[in-house]
C-alpha cells in the first residue's frame, strides 16, 4: 500500500512539475486559435477586419480561451444549441448587414456588427461559446457594472473551487490549472461584457417581433430565476438549467419550465421553441422557429403561488465586487413585458400613455380615449401630432400587436410624471366653455349644458338655457333639468327620450318682442315669408319629436334684460310691472318673480343661468369624457371652433407641461432620423421637464428658434403630390405649410369653395405651441444620452464631443460625415451601428492641439502650384481618414461615487488623415469648430455646364451625365477664365501644407473626406476657405471675391 501510495504521489508530483514547467516557460495556450465551426463562418465574414482581428488574436480571444478553459469542466456538453446557435447568429448578421446603412468614412473601422465575443468562442474551442451564451444572460438581466462585478465573483469562487477540488482529488486537467494561474483583469471583463451587451442589441433588433411576443408572455410571469442566495450558485445554475435545457428542447424534448432560468436563456440566446401556456387555459403558441423541432415545446404555467405581487421575471444578487469599498451591495433585477429598450414607435405609445395618466384616465376608458385623440389629431391638424400616430397606431392594431400597445400605454400610465400633469385633462377641452364653441349646432350645445347641469344636481327651477335659435334667429329658453325633477339623462345621440320633462319657451310675436340684447337683428335676418303662428307649430311638432314640451315665452312671462356693466339675466314670473320698461325689473324682487344670472356658456349665443338666491355650484365646469366625446361623433363639430379652443387652452397650460409636450417633439424628431437606435426605458422614471437637456432648450437662456424645415428631398412624393406647387400661397398659408412639413403632419388636399381649418395664423398659432425645437449639437447629444441610457448631463460637459459610443451604436456629429460644402440639414448627428470596443458610454472628444507633417527641404519636388485650367479633378482619392484613441479617459460624474466601472467617460480620440500609408496630418476639429468666420460656403443652386471630372494618376475618368445646359440665376454662362480669377492648383498634400500667397483651388471634386480634412487642416493653419459645389458659377464666384465683405487674404478655395 505504501508503494501505491507513492506512486501516486510521483504522478501527483509529476504533474506538477509538468504545469510548473509550463509556468516557467510563459506559455499561453490562450493565444491558440481553433478552426470555427461551420455554422459560425457567415458571422465572422460579417465581421469588420479590425473586430475579426480582436476576436482571433486580440485580448477578446485571449478572454474567451481562458474563460473556456476555468469553466470548461462543470458546462454540460450541448452540441446541437452550439450548432443552432451558430446558424441564429449567422443569419442575423447576415440580415442586420443587409439593412444597416453604409459605414461613415472616419468610422469605417468601428462601424458594423460587434460580434466579437461570439467569434472569439467560436475559435477557442470548447466551453468558450457557452461562456459567450453566459455573457449574453448577464448582460440580459443586469448593467453593465453589475455584470462586471458577477464576472469578478464568479472567477474568484470558480479559482477556489478548482483549488478545492486539486486539494481533494489530488490531480487537475493542464488546461485549467494553467487557466487559472493566468490574470484576467476587470477591463478584459469589461470588454467581454460590452460585446455580448453590443450583440443583444443587433439581434433584438433583428428579431424584435419575437422578442417582443416573448416579453409579452414573461411579463405575465411572477418568476424568479431562481432562488439560491450566492452568487457563484445562483448564476452557475441559472447557466447550467439553461444550457441542458435548450440542448433537449432542439433535440426535440419537450420541457416543464419551474424557475425563471429557462426563459432567461430564451430571451438571451434568440431561439424561440413553441410555447404550451397553462394558465388561466391552455394555449399552445406557434413560434415557428425552423431551428426548434416541433416536438420541442416549452410548458409554462403563468400563475405563480409566490408571495411577490410584481410581475415579469426578477433576479436578485449580493454583489460584493460593485464598489471599492462597503459590505455586499444587493440588487435586483427584472425583466418586464416591454424589456429595457424602446422602439421610437413604441415610447411614442408610452408616451401616449403619460399623457393619458395625466388626464387620470381609468382602464376602462382608455381605448375610447385613444380613439379621440386619432380624431382630434385629424380634425384640428394638432401639432402633437406624434401622439395622434401613436393613437392610430393603436387602433389599427389587434392581436399580439394591440396586447403590446396596451402594456406599452399601462407603462405610460404608471409613470404619467414623465410629461406631468395638465391644468385641465383632454388638451382643456373637458372646459364647458370651451366645449360649447366645439359644437356645430345649438342644440349640441344646449345638450352638454344639460348634461353638466345635471352632473352637478341642479333642480329643475334653479336654472335656465337661453339660446339663439338656428331657424329664426331669435331667443329662445330651454330648461337645464327635466322639468319636475326627473332627472333622467339624455341618450347618446344627444336627444331626450319622450316623457323625460325638458321644455322649451320660445317667442310667438314680433311687436311686443322682449328687447334684444344679443345685438340689432334685421328683419331680413329673421326666418322670411313664414308667419310666427306656423313657425311655432313646426317649432312645437320638432321639439315634441325631441320629448319635449314647446310653450310660448310670453305667456310664461320669461324676458331676458342687460344692464350696462352688470350684465344680463333672465326674468320669469312678471304680472304686474310695465312692459315697456324692463329697467324696473331688475330690482323688483316681488311677487312669483324669479332671476336668472349667467352661470356658464356664452351669453352672446347658449348659455346657462342660475337663480340668484341660490347658490352657485362650486370647482370648475368640467365635462366627463363621455359627454366630450358626443361632441365629436359624425363629424359633428365646429373646426374653428376647436381650433379656438385649443389656442385658449394651450395659453392656459402650465409651463411645465407645455415644455413636456414640447420636448418630446423636438425627441422625436432627433430620433426620427436615427435609424436602429432604441430609448432605454428607464427615461419614464424622472419628469422629463426637470432634465439638463431640456432645461438647456427652454431655460432662460433658451432661445426660442423656428421649426426645422425639411428639405424636398425629405418630403415623400405623396405629400408632394398633395400639397402641389407651393409658391402662389400666401404668407400665413406659406409658414403654416412649412410648420406642417417640419410635423410631418400630413397635408390635406385643398377644395376649391371650402376652407376647413379656419386662419392660417390661428393654425400657426395653434401648430407654435407644441413644435419640435431645432437643437445645437450639444443639445442632441444631450438628448442622445438621456434617451440611450438615462444620463442626466449638464450641457458644459458636451461642448467638444463628436461622437458618443454605446452598446453598439455610434452617435456621430454630422459635419464628420458629411461634404463640409453640405451643412446638414435636420438633426446635427447621424447614428450607425458599431462602437469602438469598451465599456459602458464614450465620450470622443478631439485633443487639443493635434501634430501635423513637418515639411523637410527633401518634398521639393512635389511642390509646383501650376495655374489652374478649369479642370475638376481629385487629385486625393488614395487619401483616407481614420479615428484611433490615445489611451487617455476621464470618468464623466454621474452622481455614483465607489463604483470599481466607468459607466460614463470621456475618451481622447484622434482623427488623422493618411495618403496611402503615409501619415499626413491630424484633424484640428476643435478649432474648426471654433473658427466659423474663416469658412465660406458658395452654394450654387442650378447646374451650369457638362464637364469632366478627371482623376489624378491615370485612374479612369468619370463623365457627370444628366448636367443640364443652363446659366446660373443671375444669368451667366461662361465658365471659368483663369485671367479673370487666377488660381494655383493644389493636387497634393505637401502643396496644400505649404503656405503660399496666391488663391490656391484644391482639387478633391467629390471626395467629401478630402475636402474635409483640407478645410481643417486649413483653418489650423489660419488660412481662409471657400467651399465649393459641384455645380459652380465661377462668374459668380469672381464677383463674390469682390465683395466688401469677403476676405482679402489669400484663399484656398475647395472644389
Amino acid at each position: 500500500m505504501a508503494s501505491i501510495g507513492r506512486v501516486a504521489l510521483s504522478g501527483i508530483n509529476t504533474i506538477l512539475e509538468s504545469t510548473q514547467t509550463l509556468a516557467n516557460l510563459h506559455f499561453d495556450f490562450s493565444i491558440v486559435k481553433v478552426e470555427a465551426p461551420q455554422e459560425f463562418h457567415d458571422l465572422g465574414q460579417r465581421l469588420t477586419a479590425t473586430r475579426r482581428e480582436t476576436a482571433e488574436d486580440g485580448k477578446l480571444h485571449v478572454t474567451a480561451r481562458r474563460l473556456g478553459a476555468i469553466f470548461d469542466s462543470i458546462v454540460p456538453q450541448t452540441p446541437q444549441l452550439i450548432k443552432s446557435y451558430g446558424l441564429r447568429a449567422s443569419e442575423i448578421a447576415n440580415k442586420s448587414v443587409e439593412l444597416s446603412p453604409k459605414a461613415l468614412g472616419i468610422f469605417a473601422k468601428q462601424a458594423g456588427i460587434d460580434g466579437a465575443s461570439i467569434w472569439a468562442g467560436a475559435t477557442s474551442g470548447s466551453g468558450a461559446i457557452q461562456v459567450h451564451l453566459l455573457a449574453c444572460m448577464l448582460a440580459r438581466m443586469w448593467n453593465g457594472s453589475e455584470a462586471i462585478s458577477i464576472w469578478v465573483e464568479l472567477l474568484k469562487f470558480r479559482r477556489t473551487e478548482i483549488q478545492a477540488e486539486f486539494d481533494r482529488t489530488g490531480s487537475i486537467d493542464t488546461r485549467t490549472l494553467v487557466a487559472v494561474k493566468q490574470q484576467i483583469d476587470r477591463s478584459d471583463l469589461a470588454e467581454w461584457d460590452a460585446s455580448a451587451r453590443a450583440w443583444l442589441r443587433v439581434a433584438d433588433q433583428c428579431k424584435s417581433l419575437q422578442q417582443k411576443q416573448l416579453l409579452l408572455i414573461i411579463g405575465n410571469l411572477d418568476r424568479k430565476v431562481n432562488s439560491k442566495p450566492g452568487v457563484y450558485e445562483s448564476v452557475i445554475k441559472a447557466w447550467i438549467v439553461g444550457l441542458e435545457a435548450m440542448e433537449s428542447l432542439l433535440q426535440g424534448c419537450p420541457m416543464v419550465m419551474h424557475n425563471g432560468d429557462i426563459p432567461l436563456a430564451l430571451l438571451s440566446w434568440h431561439i424561440y421553441p413553441d410555447l404550451n401556456l397553462l394558465d388561466p387555459a391552455t394555449k399552445l403558441v406557434h413560434q415557428k422557429d425552423p431551428l426548434v423541432p416541433a416536438s420541442g415545446i416549452l410548458t409554462i404555467g403563468l400563475n405563480w403561488h409566490g408571495k411577490t405581487h410584481d410581475k415579469g421575471l426578477q433576479w436578485s444578487l449580493p454583489l460584493a465586487h460593485l464598489r471599492y469599498y462597503g459590505e455586499p451591495v444587493v440588487r435586483t433585477s427584472e425583466v418586464t413585458t416591454q424589456g429595457s429598450r424602446l422602439s421610437l414607435d413604441e415610447f411614442s405609445m408610452a408616451v401616449l400613455g403619460c399623457v393619458l395618466g395625466g388626464w387620470g384616465i381609468g382602464d376602462e376608458e382608455i381605448e375610447n380615449v385613444v380613439r379621440w385623440v386619432a380624431k382630434l389629431s385629424k380634425i384640428a391638424l394638432l401639432s402633437c401630432n406624434v401622439r395622434g400616430r401613436a393613437a392610430e397606431s393603436f387602433i389599427r392594431s389587434q392581436g399580439f400587436e394591440r396586447r403590446l400597445f396596451k402594456q406599452l400605454l399601462t407603462l405610460g400610465l404608471n409613470y404619467h410624471s414623465f410629461i406631468g400633469a395638465s391644468s385641465l385633462p383632454f388638451f382643456g377641452l373637458c372646459d364647458t366653455n370651451r366645449a360649447l364653441s366645439i359644437a356645430r349646432t345649438t342644440e349640441q350645445q344646449i345638450g352638454t349644458l344639460r348634461s353638466h347641469a345635471e352632473s352637478v344636481g341642479l333642480g329643475w327651477d334653479h336654472s335656465i338655457i337661453r339660446y339663439t335659435s338656428d331657424e329664426t334667429k331669435r331667443q329662445e329658453y330651454a330648461t337645464a333639468v327635466p322639468f319636475g325633477g326627473d332627472n333622467r339623462r339624455r341618450t347618446n345621440s344627444g336627444n331626450a327620450t319622450p316623457g323625460v320633462g325638458h321644455k322649451r319657451w320660445v317667442c310667438l310675436t314680433v311687436e311686443d318682442s322682449e328687447p334684444e340684447d344679443f345685438g340689432s337683428l334685421k328683419q331680413s335676418e329673421l326666418a322670411p315669408q313664414k308667419h310666427f303662428s306656423a313657425l311655432f307649430a313646426d317649432h312645437k311638432e320638432r321639439y315634441n319629436n325631441m320629448g319635449e314640451e314647446t310653450l310660448d315665452s310670453d305667456a310664461e312671462h320669461i324676458q331676458s334684460i342687460t344692464r350696462v356693466g352688470q350684465g344680463t339675466r333672465i326674468i320669469w314670473g312678471i304680472t304686474e310691472l310695465n312692459w315697456h320698461d324692463p329697467e324696473s325689473w331688475w330690482d323688483h324682487w316681488f311677487g312669483p318673480m324669479r332671476h336668472y344670472e349667467y352661470w356658464l356658456g356664452d351669453t352672446e349665443s347658449t348659455g346657462i343661468y342660475i337663480r340668484m338666491d341660490q347658490a352657485k355650484p362650486d370647482g370648475q365646469a368640467l365635462l366627463p369624457f363621455s359627454e366630450l366625446g358626443i361632441l365629436f361623433r359624425d363629424d359633428n363639430f365646429d373646426t374653428d371652433g376647436v381650433l379656438n379652443a385649443l389656442d385658449k387652452a394651450f395659453q392656459s397650460f402650465g409651463a411645465s407641461y407645455s415644455t413636456s409636450l414640447q420636448a418630446f417633439a423636438s425627441l422625436y424628431s432627433l430620433y426620427r432620423k436615427l435609424t436602429q437606435s432604441s430609448i432605454d426605458v428607464r427615461i419614464l422614471s424622472r419628469p422629463l421637464a426637470h432634465t439638463q437637456w431640456v432645461l438647456s432648450l427652454f431655460g432662460p437662456d433658451s432661445v426660442v428658434n423656428s421649426p426645422p424645415h425639411l428639405s424636398e428631398e425629405e418630403i415623400s412624393e405623396e405629400e408632394k403630390d398633395e400639397s402641389g406647387d407651393r409658391s402662389d400661397t400666401g404668407p400665413h398659408e406659406s409658414s403654416f405649410m412649412d410648420a406642417l412639413e417640419c410635423m410631418e403632419i400630413p397635408q390635406l388636399r385643398r377644395k376649391p369653395s371650402h376652407k376647413p381649418f379656419g386662419p392660417g395664423e390661428l393654425i400657426s398659432k395653434v401648430l407654435n405651441f407644441l413644435r419640435a425645437r431645432n437643437m445645437t449639437t450639444e443639445q442632441s447629444f444631450s438628448c442622445v444620452l438621456l434617451c440611450e441610457n438615462s444620463f442626466d448631463i449638464a450641457l458644459t460637459r458636451l461642448g467638444n464631443v463628436i461622437a458618443l459610443s454605446s452598446d453598439n451604436s455610434l452617435f456621430v456629429d454630422a459635419s464628420l460625415t458629411t461634404d463640409p460644402a453640405d451643412q446638414p440639414r435636420g438633426t446635427k448627428i447621424r447614428h450607425v451601428m458599431g462602437n469602438i470596443g469598451k465599456q459602458g458610454t464614450a465620450l470622443l472628444v478631439p485633443p487639443i492641439e493635434p501634430n501635423m507633417m513637418t515639411l523637410g527641404i527633401e518634398r521639393w519636388p512635389l511642390i509646383n502650384f501650376s495655374a489652374w485650367v478649369g479642370q475638376a479633378m481629385d487629385c486625393f482619392a488614395d487619401s483616407s481618414l481614420h479615428i484611433w484613441f490615445t489611451g487617455f479617459t476621464q470618468e464623466v460624474d454621474i452622481g455614483y461615487i465607489g463604483a470599481q466601472d466607468k459607466e460614463l467617460y470621456i475618451v481622447e480620440s484622434v482623427v488623422s488623415l493618411y495618403a496611402k500609408a503615409e501619415w499626413i496630418a491630424d484633424l484640428d476639429i476643435l478649432k474648426t469648430i471654433q473658427s466659423p468666420s474663416s469658412i465660406y460656403r458658395h452654394i450654387q443652386t442650378s447646374p451650369v455646364k457638362e464637364r469632366q471630372i478627371v482623376y489624378y494618376k491615370k485612374k479612369a475618368p468619370r463623365v457627370l451625365t444628366n448636367r443640364a445646359l443652363v446659366p446660373c440665376e443671375d444669368g451667366h454662362k461662361g465658365g471659368y477664365e483663369y485671367g479673370e480669377m487666377p488660381l494655383v492648383a493644389v493636387e497634393n498634400w505637401t502643396e496644400l501644407l505649404t503656405k503660399t500667397q496666391k488663391n490656391c483651388i484644391f482639387l478633391a471634386n467629390s471626395n467629401w473626406q478630402a475636402r474635409l480634412a483640407a478645410m481643417m487642416i486649413c483653418i489650423a493653419q489660419g488660412r481662409m476657405v471657400c467651399l465649393l459645389s459641384d455645380n459652380v458659377c465661377w462668374n459668380c464666384v469672381n464677383l463674390a471675391k469682390k465683395l466688401p465683405s469677403f476676405p482679402k487674404n489669400p484663399i484656398v478655395y475647395i472644389y
